[in-house]
């Protein structure tokens, strides 16, 4: 057992009391913060803000920004059970908003809805998605669609007729869309 490891207590503070550090590295476009925002308005704050004994912010500084913007008085915080030193607290920032894992771009694209996917602060761009028009609505105006390129390469050659037989059950899950195979 590590008896140097830090044990969290989890405390409600109010939001005013949270001190921001200054040296904060990490920063959200406007378009991010709105849809912080929003979902602090729908699912409320599920992951507790992260602050040293001090009560300095560690994880969270944008969660609290929005918060008090919301007006929201008290949020529930995570305290070590020691004063981190700078070193630890500027770490611990640093890695609670870098180290992430990566995202599943199938996955993403085949069991999640596109609109929600984007809603959700995703880019087209970081979908690889691009508008594309095509003709229809009324009096010949145009109708915005969405379209998707998806990659699959294969080791061997024999499985295309499988793979395509899968994307097409997958396909036939969603109204009007359609696939392409190219060789």
């Amino acid at each position: 057992m590590d008896h140097n490891k830090i044990t969290w207590k989890t405390e409600i503070r109010l939001v005013e009391d949270l001190l921001p550090n200054v040296n904060n590295p990490r920063r959200i476009s406007k378009a991010m913060a709105e849809k912080l925002k929003e979902s602090l308005n729908k699912f409320g704050v599920c992951s507790p803000i992260q602050i040293n004994t001090d009560g300095k912010i560690i994880g969270g500084h944008q969660r609290a920004k929005v918060l008090q913007q919301l007006g929201i008085k008290e949020v529930e915080v995570k305290i070590p059970d020691r004063e981190l030193s700078k070193d630890e607290s500027d770490q611990l920032n640093l890695m609670l908003n870098k180290v992430h894992g990566e995202f599943d771009d199938e996955i993403l694209a085949n069991c999640f809805d596109l609109d929600l996917v984007l809603d959700s602060g995703f880019s087209e761009k970081d979908l690889q998605v691009d508008q594309i028009s095509s003709e229809g609505g009324e009096e010949g105006e145009e109708k915005k669609s969405k379209h998707c390129t998806m990659l699959i390469k294969f080791k061997e050659p024999e499985h295309l007729q499988e793979a395509e037989n899968a994307i097409a059950m997958i396909v036939d899950c969603y109204p009007g869309a359609t696939h392409k195979v190219k060789l």
